[in-house]
């Protein structure tokens, strides 16, 4: 449960008429229904491994040529997508973490992570490049683009916004809810900015929030129209990766338990 620590540790404690500190009213709903959910189902805990455990963790690198990532909070994960593939290597050594991603630089990373599949690009654009057609095909075939665009409407240079991104990776995951689907409602009012979350994408924002694929960009907010720069494509992906691609089989997993 440590992704929902800090968010519950805000704002600083309020006091009663004796000067007692006292519990903020929407965290103490939160934390007694998290504290409750994981003494019964074991909530806080995916197929393997806990929500912010070792699954989010990128495996150590070596050496790069990026020149503009050193000692950020995201270096390690901007650098475990260069080294799978997710994107190219800037030439100049530049990766520009901050800069906003495109709809085309998401989607095509996203194609890229799970093995560049083949798919029927007749109807994309034929000015597209052979990588984003072929990615767009994909996504289109398997249900992988957000609810906002299809193929016939998709722009390669709009911004990807968090909602985007998250309903993009929830689709990709079979759109299948967990536990924290059970926490809807207190996600409702923990966050400040909830209502702005269209009622359909709330599964999508919130499986992402759960999974530590987004985080707080502010205190108590979760930011859904904001945009994904190419440092927040980096860590969603990894995390994205590590958390639900690299799994061993489901009777894999049975037998380790059993052992």
């Amino acid at each position: 449960m440590n992704q929902w620590m800090p968010m519950l540790a805000r704002p600083g404690p309020a006091k009663d008429a004796k000067g007692c500190e006292t519990v903020n009213g929407k965290r103490l709903a939160l934390l007694t229904v998290l504290l409750l959910c994981a003494l019964l189902t074991g909530c806080g805990k995916r197929d393997s491994d806990s929500a912010a455990g070792a699954a989010d963790a990128p495996a150590p690198l070596g050496e790069t040529e990026l020149t503009d990532v050193a000692g950020r909070p995201d270096e390690s994960y901007i650098l475990e997508g260069l080294r799978q593939g997710l994107y190219p290597a800037p030439a100049d050594g530049q990766f520009r973490p901050d800069e906003p991603v495109t709809r085309s630089e998401f989607i095509v990373a996203l194609w890229r992570l799970v093995g560049q599949p083949e798919a029927d690009d007749a109807k994309t654009p034929s000015k597209w490049a052979d990588e984003l057609r072929k990615a767009v095909a994909w996504a289109d075939e398997t249900g992988c683009l957000d609810s906002a665009v299809t193929v016939g409407t998709f722009d390669p240079d709009e911004l990807m916004t968090r909602q985007a991104a998250m309903e993009t990776l929830f689709a990709c995951n079979g759109s299948v809810t967990g536990v924290e689907g059970m926490l809807m409602a207190i996600y409702d009012d923990a966050f400040d900015d909830s209502a702005e979350i269209p009622s359909g994408a709330k599964r999508a924002i919130y499986w992402g929030f759960y999974s530590v694929l987004i985080r707080e960009p502010e205190p108590d907010k979760i930011a859904p129209s904001g945009t994904v720069s190419r440092g927040d494509m980096a860590e969603m992906l990894v995390r994205y990766l590590n958390k639900f691609r690299n799994q061993p089989p489901e009777n894999e997993q049975k037998e380790e338990s059993m052992q």
